[in-house]
């Protein structure tokens, strides 16, 4: 995404709730977890590359709202 590079050189403050819950699991040598990034899904857009000298700077939009499970498994001694 492109932006105009005096909207780009200023940004307000926000807030990036994340968060990550696991269970170890010693007799199976395994981790559960349940994890989430930009829980409360906020619109921002970070500064990226610095193109001013052809009139306008590049940003990245924060990736929107992200849940997710893993699972670990542990092998050997």
């Amino acid at each position: 995404m492109f932006a105009d590079p005096a909207q780009a050189e200023t940004m307000d403050s926000y807030h990036d709730l994340s968060g990550r819950i696991s269970l170890n699991v010693e007799k199976w040598d395994a981790t559960f977890a349940v994890f989430g990034s930009n829980l409360t899904n906020e619109k921002v857009l970070l500064p990226g590359q610095d193109l001013n000298t052809l009139g306008f700077r590049a940003v990245i939009p924060q990736p929107k709202r992200t849940l997710g499970v893993s699972v670990s498994k542990r092998f050997g001694g």
